[in-house]
């Protein structure tokens, strides 16, 4: 990706004050969207600043970022078992009225079982319930003709605990001007629209995470915040004033 990288324009001659820019480089292909603010409060206005970072979620919501929202979240999931080989489980002995034998384990992986009688392996004249590792022959197996089966089965799942991110399948914006979005009327929501930059290289002192500059962040969380925004392409940077 090619970076186009904008000089600062800090005014004419003769001001007192060095002009302020939110954007101080950009990239080559769109830098800014317009967004919809959604205010679901029926108490008060929403305000927006200049500089702060929105998030928008992977259903297009967008939201004024929180501190609290850099916070890890642990998930726990169930994570498959092994897959476990079995070699010449002895698994019975017919005695001339038995049809039903069951192996030492299950579920057993579709396609893995060799089943022998009497050191002949068959391949017809039974069925196998996978799930619970019971085999049953369509007739008695002969009186001490011993039954061995080789086979895979899975291990069960087991609990495993991940740390992702809140802020993932997020995707930060910031705010180019200030906005205020009025409160909820009856059952409509109040609404309005704002410039927001998706794509560029902005100034660190003029980003806020709600009401708090970025110099105010804890440096933990501005570290994430920081190495999440550049991924995303719109990338915090230092500017002499």
């Amino acid at each position: 990706m090619v970076q186009r990288f904008g000089v600062p324009y800090f005014g004419k001659v003769g001001e007192t004050e060095r002009h302020r820019d939110l954007s101080v480089g950009v990239y080559d292909h769109e830098i800014r969207r317009v967004v919809d603010l959604v205010n679901a409060s029926t108490s008060a206005v929403a305000e927006y600043k200049r500089g702060q970072i929105l998030l928008r979620n992977a259903s297009g919501v967008v939201s004024a970022l929180a501190a609290e929202d850099l916070t890890p979240v642990t998930h726990t999931l169930l994570a498959p078992g092994d897959v476990v080989e079995v070699e010449d489980e002895a698994v019975g002995t017919g005695n001339g009225t038995l049809t039903t034998f069951t192996l030492d384990h299950a579920p057993v992986v579709a396609d893995t079982l060799v089943l022998t009688v009497n050191s002949v392996e068959v391949t017809t004249g039974f069925t196998l319930d996978a799930h619970r590792g019971v085999v049953e022959f369509d007739a008695a197996v002969t009186n001490e003709h011993a039954v061995v089966a080789s086979y895979s089965y899975t291990e069960p799942a087991e609990e495993e605990s991940i740390i992702l991110s809140s802020l993932t399948d997020c995707l930060p914006l910031v705010a180019e001007v200030d906005a205020t979005v009025p409160k909820k009327v009856g059952e409509t929501n109040g609404t309005a629209t704002v410039n927001v930059l998706v794509k560029a290289e902005v100034a660190k002192d003029m980003l806020y995470v709600g009401a708090t500059a970025w110099a105010d962040l804890d440096a933990a969380v501005a570290a994430k915040l920081e190495n999440w925004m550049t991924l995303a392409g719109l990338v915090p940077a230092d500017v002499v004033r």
